[in-house]
């Protein structure tokens, strides 16, 4: 293993001078005059010390690299050994037990062997074994050889050894109850619990302790982890005194060792005294729930139950509740543990006709006579033969016990009684009058200590109880004013009729214990005084009081008494402590001064202080461990200097509390001078007009006074909440060398509430509203017209009136408080508001309480908040709910409507609940459902209506389709805003088509060309210029000459409905020429047809290209010429060109060229000549001249330019 370095760490902080002579402190290792602390930040290591530990953050992450650097990992794989490794480490190093454990002289550690085993097995393998095999102790060797190799481990079981435990589980704190550590009976399985405490007497929550139980004589035992901060101790003890000793790691608990004798007490009656036996032996059935621990049954008995239940079974089976009842008896009498205490065997008949046989015995049973009352009530109806009933027969349970019983169970005799009897088994619950307390802790024990005592439980008949669930409460009452706190006891149910009771109580006195159940009924002897006397004393509470530890002037005696208290602050009532006193003068001299014992729990110190200065006292117990606040610094004064003096005290005080500043004074050299003597003046400047304008001058309070020791106390009373300045001066001219004086500041905040000063404001004071929340404030203010900023007060309200008022009053925290109140029945109510004792100012209060009005609760609903029309009247209803939410049935409240046109600036008209003035908008044209709006006026009108049921209706309308937002407000004054729903997004539609309005456009409604198709687009409006979004018109298309004739029939049309409010129309024709097109509104009545906008229209249909082959020629030279080229008269034709279709083209452009043929065969060019005249109107003129005689073929052949 790698050399440890712990001693490296040592030597670090490690300063002989800054030791002396003086008694060690608490973090030794670190710095000798430093007390434990909390560490600044998470430690990397030591983690269990971070409430309290002696290592600063470096410090720990030193530890844990030296650690770390001589750990051995493959020592052992057990997480465990690593874990009690470190905590070794930490005891050594920044464990604040230091000083016990730890010898800076000598360079030794002290471990308790229990730590040193606990190591040893956690870090335990095979080659660990092999190592120190040779060893008797391999622990112990273990520890010394291997743990700290350069330091010197002392295993020692002494007081100041090291556990490894330093914050947790502390033996004196741990203590043990249970059935185990009373009195019992030998042979059978006894156990008891130990309860695990820490330092602080807290309950330990976790296992992994490790708790061991020795007994003298010599008994097996075993010891249980119940993993929850207890432990079960489990033994079968033999018949003997026993000395049990409980310890944990090493030491023993609170009061161990325990004295328990156990005695050879037989309770098996029927069994001539034989022990009760294991449960498991007796036989299986209707007995066995009732014995389920001990029971004095075995298989062979089996027979015996059976035939006396086959005997309750054959005459009472007609009633349940009997035969369970003697069931019950029947398994008693064989089975039950408790024989011995109402069974008892005789040989002879004590008196009753019954004679036993030769070696049999007659046993007398003592029953209780409430158990035989039970039982005949429960078979009293049962008949038996001869018709008879049991109750007639046996008229009481007395009679019934003693004249019945014994038929049924055979060698029984029955005796009735009220004491030490058999009344079932735990059929009768736990009697605290016959219950009783017992335990060490009882009357007596020790302040700060986890102390105990036992509550033994039975039943009215003085039966021990064997079964808990009883709900014990144990209270503790201290016995003057200042133990007036109540103390409750935990109670442990060891579920065998025995309960322990814990308590820890800090003050030091005489109690008065009570212990009831279930609150009612109390134990016997309660209450009974319990005496709690002080503690040892702890130096950590212990403290120096006097001159001498505080100041004293130079050259005379002083002293100084040292008041010894327990680890709770109680103060010790006897002496008998040894202290050391230290004092080191300001030249470095040292005396020891001997602390003289009063035997009261004080101790006196005189001593001389030779010189002025700084001392320091030192005072530690006989263990070097310092008391409370030591080391002290004592200041030694010489002659005054004023010129010095300072004036201290509070940054903030409260008005109307009494202030004081100190006044201190020094010596000439700085020191506090102890004397006093001095006339000083003081004075308190501020404003001093309260809120309410009321003047108070806390000058009329000042005071000052003479402490007797260098020190003045300054003392006032301000009164209003704001900054006030306190200021000094010396009266005499005592040196006037300096200008003396001084001065402070100090915020005063305001005093306590004032009921004559406090106000409550709101409407809610004068005027309220059926079954809603009535809310007004309560401004609390202190006697002087401060208002108060915090909360904390409690008032009381009282309603008197015609009904009932509900009402709550809620602490804002800054001195408001906010009443809420609903009364349930209209009338007048006094309201009379009370906080300590008296009214507040202006109460009583009068409240005229009334219906409450619609409010932000209310809502609405209808067509008109979802769609609506454009130009159409749309509608929703407001209903009215009051502040509760409920229904309002009556009309009057006022609601503010406003219908707006979303990213418009439309003109918006409100109506609200002034109907008159909504009227005179347009004199809002609602007459009868007729609507008149002009179609360009773009407004919203508005109309709300009061329906006088606590219903609105809301008419408006509008011109303009499109989003519009609808938001209502409630106007009613304690109840103002939006309501519910507000504001909700309405769509206005277009509506219908209107002709008049809706444009036709596109190159169709100017005309085109035969033979194509010809479109135009319909845009649908309504009569308010809203663009239709929605289709569904039938629209008709008509086409006429101009001359009137009725061309439709030539005319192609498709009109397309393109769903969103617009129309597509294509057209075609074969029909060249001008034509009127008729655009419009289908009506099956010709006369309610209605035009599209422009319609109708002029259309011209253009004709297409001339075509040779649809042209036509005319005229005589078609049919007959004369043949001479010479005449002066030529054959002509005309020739109009047309189109494929027929239709006439003007201004064709056309060529002509012509032929002749007669016979197959073409004449000459000298043959026939002929000229074109073209009239630029789609007709041309041919003449021509041919030579020839007979028919002639001429072709007339056209080409199309």
């Amino acid at each position: 293993m790698k050399k440890f370095l712990f001693l490296l760490l040592v030597l670090w902080t490690l300063t002989e001078a800054a030791i002396n002579d003086l008694p060690p402190l608490k973090c030794i290792v670190q710095n000798p005059t430093q007390p434990p602390f909390k560490p600044d930040f998470p430690l990397p290591m030591c983690g269990f010390l971070d409430e309290l530990t002696c290592c600063s953050y470096r410090d720990a992450v030193q530890v844990q690299r030296t650690f770390n650097s001589s750990f051995q990992p493959n020592l052992s794989s057990n997480p465990l050994c690593r874990n009690n490794l470190e905590t070794l480490w930490c005891g050594a190093s920044c464990a604040p037990s230091q000083p016990f454990h730890v010898n800076l002289y000598e360079y030794t550690f002290v471990i308790c062997s229990s730590f040193c085993r606990r190591i040893f097995e956690s870090c335990r393998t095979s080659a660990l074994d092999s190592q120190y095999s040779s060893s008797s102790d391999p622990a112990l060797s273990f520890c010394q050889q291997q743990l700290i190799y350069n330091f010197s481990v002392i295993v020692n079981d002494g007081v100041e050894c090291y556990n490894g435990l330093t914050i947790d589980t502390a033996s004196a704190h741990s203590v043990a109850f249970g059935r185990g550590l009373v009195p019992g009976v030998a042979g059978f399985n006894y156990n008891f619990t130990v309860k695990a405490h820490d330092e602080f007497t807290n309950s330990r929550t976790q296992g992994n302790e490790y708790f061991e139980a020795f007994f003298t004589p010599g008994v097996p035992s075993n010891v249980d982890d119940n993993n929850d901060g207890t432990y079960l101790v489990s033994f079968t003890p033999q018949a003997s005194l026993y000395n049990i000793s409980v310890v944990v790691n090493g030491e023993s608990i609170y009061k161990s060792p325990f004295a328990v004798f156990f005695e050879n007490q037989t309770t098996c009656v029927n069994k001539n005294g034989a022990p009760p036996t294991n449960p498991a032996q007796t036989p299986a059935g209707k007995c066995l729930p009732f014995y389920s621990d001990t029971s004095c049954c075995n298989t062979a008995d089996a027979n015996q139950i059976s035939s006396a239940l086959t005997n309750v079974s054959q005459i009472y089976g007609d009633s349940q509740q009997c035969t369970s009842r003697l069931e019950n008896l029947a398994c008693a009498l064989t089975c039950d543990p408790r024989q011995s205490l109402f069974i008892r065997g005789v040989n002879s008949s004590s008196g009753n006709n019954t004679t036993p046989l030769p070696g049999q015995t007659i046993y007398n049973v003592s029953i209780c006579r409430e158990y035989c009352s039970q039982l005949i009530d429960s078979c009293g109806s049962v008949r038996l033969p001869g018709g008879f009933t049991v109750r007639d027969y046996y008229q009481t349970g007395d009679f019934f016990c003693a004249s019945a019983l014994p038929e049924l169970f055979s060698g029984y005799i029955f005796g009735v009684t009220s004491s030490v009897c058999y009344g079932g088994n735990d059929i009768y619950p736990t009697s605290p009058p016959d219950s009783y307390p017992y335990g060490r802790d009882l009357n007596k024990t020790t302040a700060c200590q986890a102390s105990y005592f036992n509550i033994h439980t039975r039943d009215k008949y003085r039966n021990d109880r064997t079964s808990g669930g009883d709900d014990w409460h144990v209270v503790f009452n201290g016995p003057s004013t200042e133990l007036s706190e109540t103390f409750v006891g935990e109670v442990f149910d060891s579920q065998n009729g025995d309960y322990t009771v814990f308590y820890n109580l800090t003050k030091s006195g005489i109690y008065s214990v009570s212990a009831s159940l279930n609150l009612q009924d109390f134990l016997s002897q309660s209450p009974w005084k319990l005496v709690v006397y002080p503690g040892k004393m702890d130096p950590n509470n212990t403290y120096a009081s006097g001159p001498g530890v505080t100041s004293a002037p130079v050259g005379k005696p002083t002293s100084f008494i040292i008041n010894t208290r327990d680890a709770c602050g109680n103060d010790l009532i006897t002496g008998g402590n040894i202290f050391n006193v230290s004092i080191v003068f300001p030249n470095g001299t040292v005396i020891r001064p001997t602390a003289i014992d009063n035997r009261d729990g004080t101790y006196i110190v005189p001593w001389l202080p030779p010189i002025t200065g700084i001392y320091t006292v030192i005072i530690t117990n006989s263990s070097g461990y310092p008391i409370k606040d030591s080391p002290y610094t004592v200041v030694v004064f010489g002659d005054l200097d004023v010129c010095r003096t300072r004036i201290v005290g509070v940054n903030q005080t409260q008005a109307g509390n009494l202030t004081t500043f100190r006044i201190l004074t020094f010596d000439v050299t700085g020191n506090a001078y102890g004397l006093g003597g001095l006339n000083w003046a003081a004075a308190v400047s501020g404003d001093f007009v309260s809120e309410k304008g009321r003047f108070f001058n806390a000058n009329d309070t000042v005071r000052v006074t003479d402490n007797g020791d260098g020190t003045y106390n300054v003392s006032f009373i301000p009164y209003v909440a704001k900054p006030v300045q306190v200021y000094i001066a010396l009266r005499s001219a005592f040196n006037r060398t300096c200008a003396v004086g001084a001065n402070a500041t100090v915020n005063v905040i305001p005093g306590p509430l004032d009921p004559k000063t406090t106000e409550a404001i709101g409407d809610a004071t004068s005027v309220g509203y059926l079954n809603v929340d009535n809310v007004f404030l309560i401004q609390g203010r202190d006697s002087w017209d401060n208002s108060l900023k915090t909360g904390g007060d409690n008032f009381t309200i009282r309603f008197t009136g015609p009904g009932r008022v509900t009402f709550n009053v809620v602490d804002n925290g800054n001195g408001t408080y906010t009443v809420i109140y609903v009364p349930d029945t209209p009338g007048v109510y006094v309201m009379t508001i009370i906080t300590k004792g008296s009214q507040i100012a202006g109460s009583p209060f009068i409240s005229n309480v009334g219906a409450a009005p619609g409010g932000v609760y209310s809502t609405a609903d209808g067509p008109g908040l979802e769609t609506g029309v454009a130009g159409k009247i749309n509608n929703f209803l407001i209903i009215a709910f009051d502040e509760s939410g409920s229904r309002v049935y009556t009309g009057g409240d006022n609601y503010n409507v406003i219908i707006s046109l979303e990213r418009t600036s439309t003109r918006v008209l409100r109506a609200d609940s002034d109907a008159s003035q909504a009227v005179t908008v347009y004199a809002l044209p609602f007459t009868n459902g007729f609507r008149f709006v002009p179609p360009y006026d773009r407004s919203v009108h508005v109309r709300k209506t009061d329906n006088a049921d606590g219903t609105y209706t809301v008419q408006y309308i509008t011109n303009v389709a499109g989003f519009y937002n609808v938001t209502i407000g409630s106007l009613a004054p304690r109840s103002t805003g939006p309501i519910i729903g507000s504001p909700w997004r309405v769509k206005i539609y277009p509506d219908v088509i209107y002709p008049d309005y809706s444009p036709v456009s596109g190159p169709g409604t100017v005309g085109g060309t035969v033979g194509q198709i010809n479109p135009f687009y319909i845009q649908g409006k309504d009569r308010y210029n809203n663009t239709l979004e929605s289709g569904g018109d039938v629209i008709q298309v008509t086409f006429f000459t101009l001359g009137g004739a009725n061309v439709t029939s030539n005319f192609s049309t498709e009109i397309i409905d393109n769903r969103n409010g617009s129309y597509s129309v294509n057209y075609a024709t074969t029909l060249a020429g001008k034509f009127i097109m008729n655009v419009n509104l289908y009506s099956s009545n010709p006369l309610e047809c209605r035009r599209f906008m422009g319609s109708p229209f002029l259309i011209t249909i253009k004709p297409l290209g001339a075509d040779c082959p649809s042209s036509i020629a005319s005229g005589p030279g078609l049919s007959v010429a004369i043949a001479d080229l010479s005449s002066t008269s030529s054959n002509y034709f005309y020739i109009q060109a047309r189109d494929f279709f027929g239709n006439f083209v003007p201004a064709a452009g056309l060529t002509f060229d012509l032929a002749f043929e007669q016979n197959g065969v073409f004449f000459p060019p000298d043959a026939f000549s002929y000229t074109r005249r073209d009239f630029g109107n789609g007709t041309y003129l041919i003449n021509y001249f041919v030579i020839g005689d007979g028919f002639v073929y001429m072709p007339v052949l056209c080409v199309d330019t």
